[in-house]
């Protein structure tokens, strides 16, 4: 739980935060669709406090324990009482101004010189809702986008992760009001 914990600043508003690894595919896919030598990737997100308490009092165990006279797991309890986002209505949502951001980096050297690049979006969660109309639209436009490169022919049919997508998709993501910047530094 909350392995690997490092601080690490992030772009304007964001600044230094606190992360700890996940598991995620890209730390998979990322080193077989990119051929240039990579040899560490790694995905990290900022711990969840109240995900750890949860944790630590028990409330993730799979195992059932007996309640008075009942045998019942732990998560089974937290999942009935946990809300599914597919139920929740738009009132009762709290649509504060969540920032985040995905980020990217590489390291590297290039004419003998070591280089970082970064690729990042900062973004406003209620941002993306107002101009998109959804929630989670860091999920749907991209999926509507690359539905549309594929019905016009400019990604081949099946399975590929989106780190697998020819570079144009980022430029589409920014027609959608999605962009993206960069910088380079010398380590």
């Amino acid at each position: 739980m909350f392995s690997g914990i490092e601080e690490y600043r992030f772009p304007s508003p964001l600044g230094l935060l606190a992360v700890c690894s996940v598991d995620y595919e890209p730390v998979y896919t990322l080193p077989r669709l990119v051929d240039k030598g990579v040899r560490y990737v790694d995905c990290k997100i900022p711990p969840d406090p109240l995900a750890g308490a949860l944790i630590k009092m028990g409330l993730a165990r799979r195992e059932p324990l007996e309640v008075k006279g009942v045998k019942i797991a732990p998560r089974d309890v937290l999942m009935a009482l946990t809300p599914q986002p597919a139920d929740l209505d738009e009132k009762s949502v709290t649509h504060s101004d969540v920032l985040l951001c995905y980020l990217a980096e590489v390291e590297g050297e290039k004419a003998g010189e070591r280089l970082i690049h970064t690729l990042y979006r900062a973004f406003s969660a209620s941002g993306d809702l107002k101009r998109h109309g959804v929630r989670w639209a860091n999920v749907s436009v991209p999926a509507v986008v690359t539905a549309i490169m594929l019905a016009k022919n400019e990604v081949e049919p099946g399975v590929v992760p989106p780190e697998g997508l020819p570079s144009s998709f980022l430029t589409r993501l920014g027609e959608w009001g999605m962009t993206f910047q960069r910088s380079i530094t010398k380590k």
